[in-house]
C-alpha cells in the first residue's frame, strides 16, 4: 500500500485449503513497521475453499497475509482469489426468499449410436436476493453497484455472522447480472432486485 488505507474484511475464495490450514492476517499502521496493530487467525472452509473475517475498521500502510497447509496432500496451495478492504452492510436485511443456484455452461448432445456425451465447461453459483427497504445510504451503493464495471468482483457474504456451510455456500466473489433496477417505492425508501454470478 502507498498510503494508509482503512480496512475491516478479508475474504479468500477458490482454494485447496484442508481443514487443518491456518491464515494469518498482520495489520501494520506503518510499511515500517515490525510489530503489527492487529493479528487474526482463522481456519477455511472446505466444502466451498473459502474463508472470512471481519474486524473493526483499522488505517493500514502494510498487510501480511500467511497461509499455512502442511497436510495438504496435494502438495501444494492453491488460491484463486483473496482481497482486503472495506465492507458495507445494509441496514436493513433481505427479504425472505433468497435463492442460491447453479449454473451449468456443460453442453450435451448425442452420438448416432443415441450415447449421451457431455462436454464439461464448468459452472458458478448464482445468488437471487431482493431488497424492499433500502434507506438512502444503501440506495446510493445499491445504485453504485448497478452502474460498476462488471469486471470487477465483488465478494459477498449473505450470512456472515454464520459458520460453516451455511455462511460459505452463500459466500463468494460475485458479479452482478444485467437488469438490476432500483425502485421507489415510498417517499425516502427505496427497493431493488439483484441476481449475483460467481465469477471464479
Amino acid at each position: 500500500m502507498a498510503a494508509a488505507e482503512t480496512v475491516d474484511s478479508f475474504a479468500l475464495g477458490g482454494s485447496n485449503l484442508t481443514a487443518t490450514a491456518t491464515i494469518t492476517i498482520r495489520l501494520f499502521a506503518l510499511t515500517k513497521n515490525t510489530n503489527p496493530i492487529l493479528t487474526i487467525n482463522i481456519t477455511p472452509d472446505t466444502s466451498f475453499g473459502s474463508a472470512q473475517a471481519w474486524f473493526g475498521a483499522t488505517s493500514v500502510e502494510r498487510v501480511e497475509v500467511e497461509i499455512a497447509d502442511a497436510g495438504n496432500s496435494a502438495g501444494y496451495i492453491e488460491i484463486s482469489r483473496l482481497c482486503i478492504g472495506r465492507r458495507h452492510e445494509m441496514a436493513y436485511n433481505p427479504k425472505y426468499g433468497a435463492a442460491l443456484g447453479y449454473t451449468d455452461r456443460s453442453k450435451s448432445s448425442r452420438a448416432e449410436s443415441g450415447d449421451m456425451r457431455t462436454e464439461h465447461q464448468g459452472g458458478s453459483r448464482t445468488l437471487a436476493i431482493d431488497f424492499d427497504v433500502l434507506e438512502q445510504p444503501d440506495a446510493e451503493f445499491m445504485l453504485g453497484l448497478i452502474m460498476r464495471n462488471k469486471s470487477l468482483p465483488l465478494f459477498v457474504s449473505l450470512f456472515p455472522d454464520a459458520a460453516g456451510w451455511k455462511r460459505a455456500a452463500h459466500s463468494f466473489f460475485a458479479a452482478l447480472s444485467d437488469g438490476a433496477k432500483l425502485g421507489y417505492p415510498m417517499i425516502g425508501m427505496w427497493s431493488t432486485g439483484l441476481v449475483l454470478e460467481e465469477m471464479w
